[in-house]
């Protein structure tokens, strides 16, 4: 090895390893964890849940299927994040974001006056204007105070802070509330790191400090993207451009703009269709009017001095309507230092926007708009048609590339606004289960060292070297890229192990063939990497070929992604630990005189069996096993699908903990719902801030699939877990309820926009929000304007107007997110039809205990004069709805259907995915090997090895219940995502497997020479010894998964598959693969009668399992399908059996257009083979999937029968006998 790539390795591991031990050691809250960026499986996370709302009442919420789409591309557009998206029930959305708490430090020192002043000089440098103002007006309190500096890991946007630290303080009662400002101190480019939190609490009282120090963590410790993805989501995204009104130019159009002003001053409708007002941008509009640019530009404006807004009016006439759907694409740019967003169009719009922007528009303002505000207003110098540019985000990159996500992502029918349910979920695997796997892969990996290490002695200890910083690179490689770990992906990680394994003894098998002949170590080391490089190299590469076509955009699932993702990563690690590492360390050693002579024990010596002998019985026996097992699979109809692609019933349970426990066991929760419904449900921790009950409860969330289990349906299921948790049921008492209900005026809604003010405003007076929004309006710099001032009301807050407010009074106090679930709950139980109208909840007058409040502020968006039959609408929500949903003893079990995550465009997705994948393997395999004949070998033998396991878990599932299946730790194995990944897994192995034996074919033969049956037998004898010691190593491991993680848990249907993959990968790399190279004439003599096999068993299932036989032949129409599917079999046999035997069949003389005919009907079969497969893998019904799936198989199987009458009737004339 040359010395450049020895030290340019070295770098290489010092430079991945280095950077993130060094982001660890550096920052003192740093830990190993940091390493592990997990998915939803693995470590739960935060749910939003979000209630699919009408723009306009009473109109019809938009589709959750589409909604979902968009939500998708707007939070995760890089497809990295691991976040998850569902549709739960009909008008709701669920968004689950991994990861569960920022981890933060909080220290306390007192406060001096150069504290003080330094704070407020660097809150005015962070445009924080309302937390000087309150470190000033609060000088003295402050100066009395104490100081916390708080670290966060990961870091923060400082408004994110201090807007959770606003919430919680205004949950607090009001004794013990005091001035707070929040600065910050230690920037990590755009978000904080550290901050400090000046707190009017002596420091002298040390219970105060720390019931302080308590809720920065509290209000800290959330999931860190939360806040970003609420802002994302709130808004609509829609775009569209308009002419800014002149009223100098526009005089003509007979508008009496004073009026206009006057009537928006008053309050009052315009009455003039063609113009509408749009608030500016709050920073820019007000800078505008400050510096009298509005009058320059001859605006019709009005302002509201209190809330710095100005309105301006706007042409909508104009008819062109160029909007967000135009759009072909938007980007984040800068122009002369400050971020803006480029934007194009789509070729049709071109034309629209090139009217609005015509000629005599030049030097006008047009004003783009996004959600209804003006984000800029450029003046016209030339007509447009292909794009331009959005202004207004000066020193806020943040919000410009948000904004650039919205576009990119598409138009909501409606913005979201705020999340009716915020939760923390635990890990979809459970705690217990992911215990156990680890145990159980600690265990596997521990016997896979031991085994190589006793085998090949010193270069077993090498390989192990390799094998442990193949890991170590791999996750350090994941941290950098910041990729989410999950199921799959560490699915993906034992491939690429195995993989390194199989690498390395490939490379020791080599060595021991080198070692025979003559000449020294070194040379034989030299000897033995560059033979076996090509081999590796090339099963390498067409493993990565279906991990490259998973990434390709838009082909796979975030989870599926994941597995892609680490296998990359874990192959191109492995071919680097393998051939480089273990090579350098080996030359080292050999430097160094450490190592003179390399031994090895060799318990599989290489063989000189006949293999060619056992192909024609294995070939047989694998046809039928294959068929049988595709009939098994497919026959269970949507029973083999897992809860991903069925949906179900979503459950929150509350039980109580058990006296003399600190709480309930998710693993007797999992026990009592296996026995009510089956192995195929979840079941999630389940938390919620500031519950309640806490200590007296404990919360779980339970997924019970659609189909496949003891009950479905939401009464059903929540019948059974009634019976199941009888003696778990918690005693929980009622609450007393008086509800009031008033008109929402727009004194209201100023009252509640006074109330949300960021930590950092002046001290609160009164009662406070339950909630952490921004503030919509900053301080007024100047009195409010007289009367002729227009009151500005956000359009978020203004839809309320006219609307019903009910103020509720609870006793005992209730936290406002179990007033948001009782509602919730009893709205979508009794009144369904109003599930859908917006509804907010804030909490007004603070219990005892922080976050519980004893009165509540809820806002419906209906109108207050409007009836529900004979009852109006207030009576009806505060007698009918708020008294007894709040009024209530809580439901221990509240139940909610959703929608399957794996949707039938995913499945599409999945289907191109695979079918490329086979495409460009079999091109790769043979470009590589000169011999089409290669690739078509592979992928069949690839395909027969999915098909049998496909097979397996079927009847596993079947036999699950039986005393050999039980003995052998079968379950109901469900296809489900991480299945996914292990049959992922499966293909990438049995494709390496048998790129190792072709590689030996390709050395014995040469390049382009003939295959032979001795090449053959050959080649498989003297890779033998590595093919068995690769898949006992590979079953160690995986065996050591299947026997102790667990049955119930969601690694036992992974590996089961693994399990029975390896043994059959192997089998196929020799009994399969190999042999079709040479026995195409022979097999296609066992086609002969295989063929109408299967075409008298398709007619048997039809007639006797799909349908009783007296209802089949019951009708005309299944004597003529049984007739005429006979002849067609008995026809086929005819021709292929003399085709096959070199024969001329006696109608391709006698009769060539009845062949014609023949060849152009059977074209269907192809087409309805692949029409068939596709639509039988999306989940359609039980029925129909019993019917296309072995109807499919039927035309798989008359593709020979094509292929012949096509040579026939359009290829070489054949001989006459």
């Amino acid at each position: 090895m040359s010395r450049w790539v020895y030290w340019v390795s070295l770098i290489f591991i010092v430079m991945v390893v280095g950077l993130p031990l060094y982001g660890i050691l550096s920052d003192p809250q740093g830990d190993v964890g940091d390493l592990f960026r997990l998915g939803i499986d693995l470590e739960g996370g935060t749910s939003l849940i979000y209630e699919l709302r009408s723009p306009d009442e009473g109109g019809a919420s938009p589709e959750a299927q589409s909604a979902k789409r968009v939500i998708e591309g707007r939070i995760n557009p890089e497809g990295t994040r691991g976040y998850t998206v569902k549709a739960v029930g009909k008008r709701r959305l669920e968004i689950v974001l991994p990861g569960r708490q920022t981890r933060v430090s909080v220290e306390e020192e007192a406060v001096t006056g150069e504290v003080l002043d330094s704070a407020a000089e660097r809150a005015g440098k962070q445009e924080s204007r309302t937390v000087a103002d309150t470190i000033t007006a609060n000088r003295e309190a402050l100066l009395a105070g104490t100081r916390l500096v708080v670290r966060m890991r990961p870091a923060l946007y400082l408004d994110d802070v201090q807007n959770r630290i606003a919430g919680a303080v205004r949950g607090l009662p009001a004794e013990k509330r005091a001035a707070v400002a929040v600065v910050g101190l230690v920037r990590a480019k755009e978000q904080w790191d550290e901050v400090e939190v000046l707190v009017a609490a002596s420091p002298a009282d040390k219970a105060a400090v720390g019931e302080w120090k308590d809720l920065v963590r509290t209000a800290l410790a959330t999931q860190r993207d939360v806040t970003r993805v609420k802002r994302l989501v709130r808004q609509a995204g829609f775009l569209e451009f308009r002419i800014v009104v002149d009223k100098v130019k526009d005089r003509d159009k007979g508008a009496n703009f004073e009026r206009l002003v006057s009537l928006k001053q008053a309050g009052q409708p315009s009455g003039d269709a063609r113009f509408a007002w749009y608030p500016l941008n709050k920073e820019k509009g007000w800078k505008w009017y400050r510096e009298g640019a509005l009058d320059a530009w001859n605006f019709v404006y009005v302002v509201d001095e209190e809330s710095q807004t100005v309105e301006v009016l706007v042409d909508v006439s104009d008819g062109q309507d160029v909007t967000g759907k135009d759009l072909s694409g938007a980007r984040p740019s800068t122009q002369e230092g400050d971020p803006i967003v480029v934007f194009s169009l789509q070729p049709e719009a071109g034309a629209r926007f090139a009217r609005l922007t015509r000629p005599e528009m030049r030097n006008r303002q047009m004003a783009i708009l996004l959600d209804g505000v003006i984000q800029s207003a450029p003046a016209l110098r030339a007509t447009l048609s292909t794009g331009g540019i959005i202004e207004g985000y000066r020193n806020d990159i943040r919000t410009r590339d948000e904004v650039v996500t919205i576009l990119n992502s598409g138009q909501l029918a409606a913005s979201l606004g705020d999340p009716v349910t915020e939760r923390t979920v635990g890990p979809e695997l459970g705690a217990d289960n992911i215990r156990g796997g680890f145990q159980a892969s600690l265990i596997g990996f521990a016997l896979v060292v031991l085994f190589i290490l006793i085998y090949y002695r010193f270069a077993g200890l090498v390989a192990n070297v390799a094998l442990l910083l193949n890991l170590v690179l791999i996750i350090c490689i994941m941290s950098l890229v910041r990729q989410a770990w999950t199921l799959p992906g560490i699915a993906g990680l034992i491939l690429a192990l195995a993989m390194a394994i199989d690498a390395n003894v490939l490379i020791y098998e080599r060595l021991r063939e080198e070692k025979g002949r003559e000449g020294s170590l070194a040379f034989a080391l030299k000897r033995a990497y560059e033979r076996a490089f090509r081999t590796i190299l090339d099963a390498n590469l067409t493993t990565l070929i279906p991990a490259f076509v998973l990434l390709w955009p838009g082909l796979a699932t975030e989870e599926v992604k994941g597995f892609a993702v680490v296998m990359i990563i874990g192959i191109l690690v492995s071919m680097f630990t393998a051939v480089v590492v273990t090579r350098m360390i080996f030359e080292t050693a050999m430097k160094w005189g450490l190592v003179r002579q390399l031994n090895m024990f060799q318990l599989f010596a290489a063989p000189n069996l006949n293999w060619m002998r056992f192909v024609r019985p294995a070939v047989v026996v694998s046809g039928g096993l294959a068929a049988l097992g595709a009939i098994l699979f497919f026959s269970r109809g949507e029973q083999k699908y897992d809860i991903e692609f069925t949906g179900g019933t979503q459950v929150e349970l509350t039980v109580k903990v058990p006296e003399g426990q600190a709480e309930v066991p998710i693993s007797t929760i999992r026990t009592r719902v296996t026995e009510a419904f089956g192995p195929a449900t979840t079941v999630q921790e389940l938390e919620y801030a500031h519950d309640a009950a806490e200590g007296e409860v404990d919360r779980f969330l339970i997924s019970v699939p659609a189909t496949g289990t003891a009950a479905a349906g939401e009464a059903a299921v929540k019948e059974a877990l009634s019976k199941a948790f009888a003696d778990m049921r918690p005693e929980l008492g009622t609450s007393q309820v008086t509800a009031a209900a008033s008109e929402i005026t727009e004194a209201t809604v100023r009252e509640r926009l006074a109330l949300i003010q960021p930590a950092g405003a002046k001290g609160p007076a009164g009662d406070k929000t339950a909630d952490a929004e921004p503030a919509d309006a900053p301080p007024a710099e100047a009195e409010p304007a007289g009367p002729a001032a227009a009151r500005y009301i956000p359009p978020e807050e203004r839809q309320f107007l006219g609307k019903i407010r009910i103020l509720a009074d609870i006793d005992p106090p209730l936290a406002a997110g179990e007033v948001q679930r009782r509602i919730g709950a009893f709205i979508r139980d009794r009144y369904p039809d109003v599930v859908g109208t917006l509804y907010r909840i804030e909490g007004r007058t603070p219990g005892q205990a922080a976050g519980e409040f004893k009165t509540f502020d809820i806002w419906i968006r209906q109108e207050y004069d409007g009836k529900r039959g004979d009852a109006p609408h207030p009576v009806f929500w505060a007698d009918d709805i708020v008294r007894p949903a709040l009024g209530a003893e809580r439901d221990f079990a509240s139940t909610t259907s959703f929608e399957p995550t794996m949707a039938a465009e995913a499945w599409d997705k999945a289907v191109m995915a695979i079918v490329l994948s086979l495409a460009l393997m079999i091109i790769y395999i043979w470009i590589r090997f000169a011999r089409l004949s290669s690739g078509l070998a592979a992928v069949v033998a690839l395909v027969h090895d999915v098909v049998l396991t496909l097979g397996a878990v079927a009847v596993a599932a079947l036999a699950a219940g039986s005393f050999l299946g039980s003995a052998l730790l079968f379950a109901d194995f469900k296809i489900n995502l991480p299945m996914v990944g292990a049959f992922l897994t499966l293909v990438g192995y049995s494709i390496n497997d048998t790129i190792v034996v072709f590689d030996r074919i390709r050395e014995n033969r040469g390049k382009y020479g003939d295959f032979s049956i001795s090449v053959i037998n050959a080649s498989i004898n003297q890779t033998f010894g590595r093919t068995v010691l690769t898949s006992v190593t590979v079953f160690l491991a995986v065996a050591s998964l299947y026997i102790f993680a667990g049955r119930s848990s969601t690694v036992h249907g992974l590996s089961f598959v693994m399990l029975f993959g390896t043994i059959v990968g192997t089998y196929s790399s020799i009994a399969i693969a190999s042999p079709i190279l040479v026995l195409r004439a022979y097999l296609y003599k066992v086609y002969v009668w295989v063929y109408p096999i299967i075409g008298v068993g398709l007619l048997v299932y039809f007639a006797c399992v799909w349908q009783p036989p007296g209802e089949f032949f019951g009708s005309w129409g299944g004597w003529v399908w049984a007739v005429l599917h006979l002849a067609w079999v008995a026809v086929a046999f005819w021709m292929v059996s003399h085709d096959a035997h070199g024969k001329v069949w006696p109608p391709a003389e006698s009769s060539p257009g009845l062949v014609k005919a023949l060849a152009a009907v059977s074209l269907l079969a192809p087409l309805a083979a692949v029409v068939l497969s596709v639509a039988m893998l999306r989940p359609r019904g039980a029925a129909w999937t019993a019917w296309a799936g072995p109807a499919a198989l039927g035309a798989l199987a008359t593709v020979p029968v094509t292929w012949a009458l096509y040579r026939m009737t359009w290829g070489k004339k054949v001989q006459k006998s």
